[in-house]
């Protein structure tokens, strides 16, 4: 199966953006990069008032969010290094109900590293009012409103919280100004049309760049942090 046919069969349903990452060569070491870093990162969060909501998303130069397999090509090793970073600082991951069905059915086996091994280790607090079939392990059901739930895990002593992809879960946290640093990584490509990050966002909130990166191929990574 050719690497674009791959990561389209992925991520085939909305929202679920990490399907870009398949059949991608690593270079040796990456586990255990991943899992230094996880150990230095440990416990990062104990002496901070609030823990960060850290959102992760892939996005065309036409803000789109949904189907990044069909114009996500850049598998380059910075992409890797940055959610490599991104990923070693948080302790817990948010998921909606969607994500988790079409994630469930690939990563629990995946050896697509460095993703695979933090989302299988990682707790996933999923949003859904009916029970999780098949299960994943570190698993909880979250039937509760996601804004109230987050904010009081947000309190908690630990590492930063994370969402990948989950558009509308995203979306909602957005809008209620719970989201602290926004991860970018925008594609030197139009998608042209599906579901885009911010449109359904009415609130407008200020944000600080922090940080930018380029890749070889023109993506650009982009850190904002939500404006005091």
């Amino acid at each position: 199966m050719a690497f674009l046919d791959l990561a389209r069969w992925f991520v085939a349903g909305p929202g679920h953006d990490m399907g870009w990452m398949a059949g991608v060569n690593f270079r040796r070491g990456w586990v255990e990069e991943y899992v230094a870093m996880r150990h230095t990162q440990s416990g990062r969060g104990m002496d901070q008032s609030m823990r960060k909501l850290v959102m992760y998303e892939l996005l065309s130069l036409d803000r789109v969010a949904e189907e990044p397999g069909d114009w996500m090509s850049d598998s380059g090793q910075l992409i890797f290094d940055n959610l490599g970073r991104i990923i070693a600082r948080q302790d817990d991951v948010l998921m909606g109900r969607g994500t988790y069905d079409y994630w469930v059915d690939y990563w629990p086996t995946s050896d697509v590293e460095p993703f695979a091994t933090f989302i299988n280790q990682t707790p996933k607090h999923v949003f859904t009012s009916d029970p999780l079939t098949p299960e994943w392990a570190n698993t909880v059901v979250i039937d509760r409103p996601a804004t109230e739930y987050v904010a009081e895990l947000k309190q908690t002593d630990g590492g930063d919280i994370g969402i990948h992809g989950s558009i509308s879960l995203a979306q909602s946290l957005l809008e209620a100004a719970l989201v602290d640093e926004l991860r970018l990584v925008i594609a030197a490509a139009i998608a042209g049309s599906g579901r885009r990050l911010f449109d359904t966002v009415g609130q407008h909130h200020g944000l600080e760049l922090v940080e930018v990166e380029h890749t070889p191929k023109s993506s650009l990574l982009l850190t904002y942090n939500r404006a005091s």
